[in-house]
């Protein structure tokens, strides 16, 4: 049996490409929980230095995400990020 999409259980997927949209959805997220904290779960590299990262964010659901209106309750953002590196110039 499958869950219910409901506030508690939002499958939400984003996807954010470039410096500007991460920090769009970095403002969905600080306006939504607005006291959430950040902490990093986990960080991956490979051998030509690209990172990926799972990162997750509590706080309080008190601001509008998307259709649904603020619950009060707590509420869990994971975030699953990769990068891409340059080799710096020497």
């Amino acid at each position: 049996m499958s869950e219910q999409a409901t506030p508690k259980n939002l499958p939400v997927r984003i996807r954010a490409t470039g410096p500007e949209e991460v920090r769009r959805l970095t403002a969905m997220i600080r306006q939504a929980l607005p006291d959430a904290t950040f902490s990093v779960q986990e960080r991956v590299e490979d051998e030509k230095g690209s990172v990926a990262v799972v990162v997750t964010a509590r706080g309080t659901h008190t601001g509008r995400v998307g259709n649904y209106a603020p619950t009060g309750e707590p509420a869990t953002v994971v975030i699953v990020s990769s990068l891409a590196t340059r080799p710096r110039a020497e």
